[in-house]
């Protein structure tokens, strides 16, 4: 058995459950039935693996334990590689249910996700037509901890032992032993056959037999201390029962700060009377006539000697009562729906811009595109007002057929400006811009000085807002993942 550290009840329990069995002649005949322990920690699920190899090192049957769902599903990591039978008394956890990786697991406390079928079950059935009286208020489920056949001669044994009451919570821990030894009851006559023998975690050496004894497991039945003892085929209990508590008007009076008071009461040897304060209210302040109402009303004037409840601790409340040590605090939550991710689309490489922005941008680029015109257009230090300044003319129109010379010049200038001339336009101007802000780079450099200072600041401008896009596009894409 793997057993938290800190609680020695456990211990206690399980050894009184084999003391039984081991006097049940009939239940067991010829089987001299051992339990040995091992520490289990919740926050140190690596050791309590190692705890488990441990375990099985020593030819055990099966693992019973630990009491969280967390340390068992760690131990099941180990006892289902090697195949080892796992007898799970309170793990709850619905993600250990109908698990292929967990196959050597059983459950004997319902998960909890059943507790939630129970719940709407009954939204679904009594509430949606006219509740009865008793359904009138805040509405709890429990899983129903009904009286077995076991139950009183546990409670009379464990106190006739060790003179105090046994706690319910402890039952389900000493139906895990039964649970063992039904199934083994089930295989008694091929026992030696099967018999666990050089088991370990290093090296991997598997009982090979162990799926047998698990199947004998799956299938015991008996009577126990809290309901019977049966496995449905999710591997636990079969049939679970729930009661629905009414948390206000049936069974208000249970719960923790009720258990606290009954602690308090046993230590300082006092009695108390629970009532609900008239008006409903855990107690404010009525500036209008300067007097307290609810449970600080009645503890103000000495109708009650103790408010017990989820009860905030204020400033204003503190001037006039005194409060305990907290224990418990509890933050504001805000529960939001959680946000659906949007299908994959090609046009999501736009959504860190807002459409706003990105008109802007255009808009922008069509600036840009025009000022990069016109600064190269009517500059007179730029490659275009320069190849105009050198275009060869003639003075006399009818001369040009006959004078070679200037042909020659015109073709020259042709070979040497003629792409420069070409190009100046809007067209080029606006594909110019977008190259420079993808930072493609220009397909014309500006020769004058105004051209040169306009092409580095739209650059440098284009740097800042790339740098900006990716920034939000990663950080968007970030945050989905973690919502997804």
């Amino acid at each position: 058995a793997l057993v938290d550290n800190g609680v020695p009840k456990l211990q206690d329990i399980f050894q009184l459950a084999v003391d039984h069995i081991n006097q049940d002649q009939q239940l067991l005949p010829n089987v001299d039935l051992r339990i040995r322990f091992f520490n289990a920690s919740e926050v140190e699920p690596f050791k309590t693996q190692q705890q488990a190899c441990q375990a099985v090192s020593q030819n055990i049957w099966a693992i019973i334990g630990p009491s969280s769902s967390s340390t068992v599903e760690s131990v099941q990591i180990t006892a289902a590689a090697l195949y080892i039978p796992h007898i799970a008394p309170v793990a709850t956890y619905f993600g250990l249910s109908n698990r292929p990786t967990l196959k050597t697991l059983l459950r004997i406390s319902p998960d909890d996700n059943w507790q939630g079928i129970a719940l709407a079950g009954l939204f679904q059935g009594t509430l949606s037509y006219n509740p009865p009286k008793y359904l009138d208020g805040a509405i709890g489920v429990s899983f129903s901890r009904i009286k077995g056949q076991l139950h009183d001669k546990v409670m009379t044994a464990w106190k006739n032992k060790y003179n105090t009451m046994l706690e319910p919570d402890f039952l389900t821990q000493y139906d895990g032993v039964m649970a063992f030894a039904y199934g083994l009851n089930n295989i008694n006559q091929s026992l030696d056959s099967i018999r666990p023998n050089q088991v370990s975690c290093s090296p991997i050496n598997k009982w090979k037999d162990g799926q047998i004894m698990f199947n004998a497991l799956a299938n015991a039945k008996g009577p126990s201390a809290v309901n019977t003892i049966q496995f449905g085929n999710d591997f636990g209990p079969s049939n679970p029962t729930f009661e629905y508590l009414n948390l206000v008007n049936g069974s208000w009076n249970k719960g923790f700060i009720i258990d606290l008071l009954n602690e308090l009461r046993k230590k300082l040897r006092f009695t108390f009377t629970l009532y609900l304060v008239k008006d409903d209210t855990y107690g404010g302040y009525n500036a209008t006539t300067g007097d307290w109402y609810g449970m600080v009303h009645e503890l103000m004037d000495q109708q009650a000697d103790i408010a017990a409840g989820a009860f905030s601790v204020t400033a204003a409340r503190a001037d006039v009562i005194d409060f305990s040590v907290p224990f418990m605090d509890q933050g504001v939550i805000i529960l939001m729906s959680k946000s659906t991710t949007p299908p994959p689309s090609i046009f999501r490489c736009f959504t860190p811009f807002s459409t706003a922005l990105w008109s802007v941008l255009a808009v922008f680029l069509c600036v840009m595109a025009v000022v990069f015109f016109l600064v190269g257009f009517l500059s007179p230090y730029d490659s275009f007002t320069r190849a105009i300044q050198h275009l060869p003319v003639c003075k006399n129109s009818d001369d040009v057929g006959d004078n070679s010379k200037l042909k020659e010049a015109q073709q020259k200038w042709k070979d040497e400006y003629e792409e420069t001339v070409a190009t100046m336009n809007m067209g080029n101007s606006l594909w110019n811009s977008i190259s420079t802000f993808l930072q493609q780079g220009h397909d014309r450099i500006p020769t004058g000085l105004s051209g040169r200072i306009i092409l580095s600041t739209s650059r440098f401008a284009s740097v800042i807002i790339i740098a900006t896009y990716t920034a939000n596009l990663a950080a968007f894409l970030t945050v989905e993942n973690i919502n997804s």
